[in-house]
């Protein structure tokens, strides 16, 4: 259940990122590797959730794999425009089906937990874009580092999004320490998942965004897409251990 969502969240947040970038500065190559890997996390995601997903919901995510596909294919042939139609639609279709399995699996704080997936998703998505895109510079140096710039600055602005709705769902769940009514975790364990949630899942994303808008200005590509690496891999271990703190002890970070 919980690889499965943090597989769809993933194609969710990379699904949308793709509306941000002007087709004419960006490789049509970066959108193709854009949809595969969308497809792969969404087949990883209907393999791990089948004993537990319901029908409808399999349902979607198998059309949502086929969706990307086919805009992996339209954008082979450059039919940019529909290629970018399609698109919209499985973002949406990726994001219903993201908020249909959170609220599956929510707690007393529904509303905030759905606010939470969604930045998560944004984040994680913005993320894995930049970094995806900052390799096609490698090939097509001549881009303009215009849509680089528009993802790294949308880490950011994910990021503290993100962080508001987590430091939110710790204020109103009242589980600044382990609660022994809905917590089964040891104080050591409480506090180790909490820092890594706050510390390297939401403010490590920021201050690498900073550092990788930085680097930009003098047109280091290069190092910029090492950062962004960075950026993927704390994003994914904050929102692991965010998912691991809602599932175990109740509290929507």
């Amino acid at each position: 259940m919980e690889l499965s969502l943090f597989a769809v969240s993933l194609a969710a947040g990379l699904a949308w990122t793709l509306p941000l970038l002007p087709t004419t500065d960006v490789h049509p190559g970066f959108f193709r590797t854009s949809w595969l890997v969308c497809l792969g996390l969404l087949v990883l995601s209907f393999l791990s959730g089948w004993n537990d997903s319901s029908m409808v919901r399999s349902t979607l995510i198998v059309v949502g794999a086929v969706g990307c596909y086919l805009c992996f294919f339209l954008w082979a042939l450059e039919r940019i425009g529909a290629a970018r139609n399609l698109g919209l639609a499985m973002g949406v279709l990726l994001i219903g089906v993201l908020v249909e399995q959170t609220l599956a699996g929510a707690h007393s704080w529904a509303a905030l937990e759905v606010a939470n997936a969604l930045t998560g998703a944004w984040l994680m998505g913005a993320c894995l874009g930049a970094m995806l895109l900052g390799h096609d510079y490698l090939t097509a140096p001549w881009m303009s580092l215009t849509p680089l710039r528009r993802l790294i600055l949308s880490i950011f602005f994910a990021a503290s999004l993100r962080s508001l709705s987590s430091l939110t769902g710790l204020l109103l769940s009242n589980q600044f320490g382990p609660a022994s009514d809905v917590a089964p975790l040891a104080s050591g364990s409480w506090w180790f998942y909490v820092s890594l949630r706050l510390i390297v899942g939401l403010l490590a994303p920021l201050v690498l965004s900073v550092m990788a808008w930085q680097v930009l200005k003098y047109k280091h590509t290069q190092a910029a897409t090492g950062i962004l690496y960075v950026a993927v891999i704390v994003t994914m271990i904050g929102e692991v251990s965010a998912i691991a703190l809602n599932r175990l002890a109740g509290v929507p970070v």
